[in-house]
């Protein structure tokens, strides 16, 4: 199958190989420069004359939106859009850091009696302690009671060697290492 006889769009030369439209790139750009030329004088009616941003000189836009005269002025009228951008960004107040941070609100409340509860002891220390709470509370002193704090999810973690906390702590805390030495043994016995 033969192809037919193609002529150039701008030029008329026949066209050889696989060449559809033009015979060179040259030509090709020659007609696009040729009928854009065209296109802008055709449409340039459209919109009515201005001076120019940049540079005053009047000139017929092809749109309503362009308001520089050639592509000099349109870069002059970026780049100073830009530097306004930058000197309204530098205007801005500065980070200030986080203030007061509030602290944490727990919901119980501190309470005050004259009833205490004394853990059972005979130690000399204890004795001579739990007189003098006696003695305070009788001459009308109150004890501050604070309230427990919320236990541990896994109900497990507080008894971790077989003894309650209050054993570990308060009164009992003098022999905790014992306690714990005693219990780490047992463990071990336990795994042999």
């Amino acid at each position: 199958m033969k192809k037919k006889d193609v002529a150039c769009y701008r030029c008329g030369i026949i066209l050889t190989g696989f060449r559809t439209r033009f015979c060179t790139d040259s030509c090709y750009k020659k007609f696009k420069s040729e009928r854009s030329k065209l296109y802008s004088l055709k449409y340039r009616f459209r919109c009515p004359e201005m001076p120019c941003e940049i540079c005053g000189a009047i000139f017929k836009p092809l749109r309503k939106d362009v308001t520089a005269c050639s592509p000099v002025c349109s870069q002059i009228k970026a780049k100073r859009k830009q530097q306004e951008k930058r000197v309204r960004v530098r205007k801005l107040a500065p980070v200030k850091p986080m203030g007061r941070i509030k602290p944490i609100h727990f919901d119980y409340e501190v309470t005050f009696h004259n009833n205490p509860l004394f853990v059972n002891s005979k130690k000399e220390a204890h004795t001579s302690l739990k007189s003098a709470v006696r003695e305070y509370v009788k001459a009308g002193g109150l004890i501050e009671r604070q309230p427990t704090l919320p236990g541990a999810k896994i109900p497990g973690v507080n008894i971790k060697f077989g003894f309650e906390c209050e054993e570990v702590c308060g009164f009992g805390y003098l022999h905790s290492e014992e306690k714990i030495e005693e219990a780490l043994i047992d463990e071990f016995n336990g795994l042999i």
